[in-house]
């Protein structure tokens, strides 16, 4: 049993990975929830639409 779980969990993972609004979501939160800050103007619009987005649960 353990090796189909271990198969599963593998698969589950690659399909999460590809999914872009799963990633984007899974990184708004971290980035809301730690309260990240991005000082450098450069790189502060590469995370906007990280942090700006409405509040979605």
């Amino acid at each position: 049993m353990n090796k189909y779980k271990k198969e599963l969990q593998e698969e589950i993972k690659a399909e999460k990975n590809q999914d872009t609004s799963y990633k984007t979501k899974v990184l708004t939160k971290y980035l809301k929830n730690d309260n990240v800050e991005v000082k450098n103007k450069a790189f502060s619009s590469i995370f906007s639409q990280f942090t700006t987005s409405s509040s979605k649960s």
